[in-house]
């Protein structure tokens, strides 16, 4: 495992892995395919494309169906990718499935973990018109021209999804069982995500009732089963519904426990997709932390109640339950589940396609055992925007004409980078523990944690200890009693550093 001198300064540590990802880069657009000896899923999410970057194409956009979409966003004069800050434009969008075409020219499956549409691009909508059903066509569209998008780059490929809190027609979080956004969308998720021409009567049901699936895998013995952890969410009310709210997030946890026992008694393994991972907020928990360096709460982003029953499913079915994604945080990390001391099933947090929240644009690609379906590796593609964030504008490039954008970059195994020998349970469970040990561990996780944005990590050295801490303990109070009760190695140099 890498150890960083003493005389290696946190600044200079950044720089060097920056060398190396620059080093990594392969010309003259894309980065290097991953090997293809196992199964390879390609791991993208919160895409959150903003469809109305160019405002003048937006008429075109609302009056066209959606398999013309791409030509009209293409003939856009705005060819930047935006900075940070800013979600996904069309060129952005564009560029990113040029290169997760390039990384994994044919995987077996992708896996996107929800949010396919920009924050409040409801509002936004009623600028260009006020007409209600047009929206609610507009947004219905965005799903069928992403879908249509996947299925250029990666034709036969099933998409297997989750829904996201900006995947609805009324609000965020605002999804209601049942509703028109289920019922309107089922056939585009299906057609264009799935790669299901007739979809199935399971499928229509369950999507329609609450936004999940379970669906066979890309491997013979493994099913896909996705949830809708909106309304698990602390965010999620009923503002939206035209009649009694119910209890909707226990009815999906009982569909969901009620899919792995089948599951088990079928002899299947499942990979498990979600929106919204359990455990704490550790960026809103960071600032929590007293004076004293203790913490007296935690910030859930699932309810209390509800977290609690996610992960006691998960680990009461760890025997079927071979990995899980999630998004949502739009950063790169894990969560490992315990069962007392064992380990008992994970969560990959992919990070997202976009850099709203500062991170660097992000894609995976997981290699799995095709006999056991566990996840063995991880590769990381990442676009680095403080390359050249305002270019190209029309007609710029190194020969006055041509396009000019930046690399993407290979950034890391993982594997390699932190020493572990694949990504089951055991091997993140360990990881997390070591890393309370190992101080180069946790730098590397924090420089990755936002695909290496060199200037601004993630979280700062300051908060490791919060950030390290939501890797494993996923309920408040075992949060806090584990916080408040270790010490991290070199904490003190990292604090008194900071203070210098």
């Amino acid at each position: 495992m890498l150890k960083l001198p003493n005389s290696l300064s946190r600044r200079s540590f950044v720089k060097l892995l920056a060398a190396a990802g620059a080093a990594a880069l392969l010309p003259p657009l894309m980065p290097r395919a991953a090997q293809a000896a196992l199964g390879q899923a390609l791991l993208v999410s919160d895409i959150h494309f903003n469809p109305f970057f160019d405002a003048a194409l937006v008429p075109s956009l609302i009056a066209s169906p959606a398999y013309q979409w791409d030509a009209i966003l293409a003939s856009s004069q705005d060819k930047r990718l935006g900075c940070y800050g800013q979600e996904t434009n069309y060129n952005l969008l564009d560029y990113g499935f040029k290169a997760m075409k390039a990384a994994c020219p044919q995987p077996n499956c992708i896996i996107y973990t929800g949010d396919l549409p920009c924050h409040g691009v409801w509002d936004t909508f009623l600028n260009f018109s006020s007409d209600l059903v047009k929206r609610d066509l507009f947004l219905t569209k965005l799903v069928e021209f992403m879908g249509l998008k996947f299925k250029a780059a990666f034709p036969g490929t099933p998409v297997y999804f989750a829904l996201g809190n900006n995947d609805s027609f009324c609000a965020d979080y605002q999804i209601t069982q049942r509703g028109t956004y289920l019922h309107s969308t089922a056939l585009p998720f299906s057609r264009y995500f799935l790669n299901e021409p007739q979809p199935s009567a399971g499928f229509l049901r369950d999507y329609r009732n609450l936004g999940c699936y379970n669906l066979a895998g890309p491997v013979p013995g493994l099913r896909v089963i996705a949830i809708n952890s909106n309304y698990l969410s602390n965010h999620w009310s009923c503002q939206c519904c035209q009649g009694a709210p119910g209890d909707p997030a226990s009815e999906q946890l009982d569909w969901l426990e009620a899919q792995l026992t089948a599951a088990a008694a079928g002899g299947q393994a499942v990979w498990l997709l979600t929106h919204i991972p359990p455990g704490i907020n550790a960026f809103n928990t960071a600032n929590l932390v007293g004076p004293d360096g203790k913490l007296h709460s935690a910030k859930m982003d699932l309810k209390d109640a509800y977290n609690s029953r996610l992960l006691s499913i998960m680990r009461g079915h760890a025997d079927v339950l071979r990995a899980g994604f999630a998004g949502h945080t739009h950063m790169d990390h894990f969560r490992a589940i315990a069962k007392g001391r064992e380990a008992a099933a994970m969560l990959r947090i992919t990070p997202a396609l976009n850099a709203l929240f500062g991170g660097n644009p992000a894609f995976q690609v997981l290699s799995y055992g095709q006999s056991d379906f566990a996840p063995l590796d991880l590769v990381t593609y990442y676009l680095d925007l403080e390359s050249a964030p305002d270019l190209p504008g029309p007609g710029e490039g190194d020969d006055g004409s041509r396009l000019q954008y930046p690399f993407w970059h290979w950034e890391y195994g993982f594997t390699s980078a932190y020493g572990i020998k694949d990504l089951r349970p055991e091997a993140l469970l360990y990881l997390s523990q070591t890393m309370l040990s190992d101080e180069s561990l946790r730098e590397k996780f924090r420089i990755f944690y936002d695909a290496s944005r060199a200037s601004t990590p993630g979280f700062s050295e300051a908060q490791a200890k919060v950030y390290w801490c939501a890797l494993a303990h996923l309920e408040p109070q075992e949060f806090i009693d584990v916080f408040n009760s270790v010490d991290l190695a070199g904490m003190d140099s990292w604090l008194s550093q900071r203070a210098a």
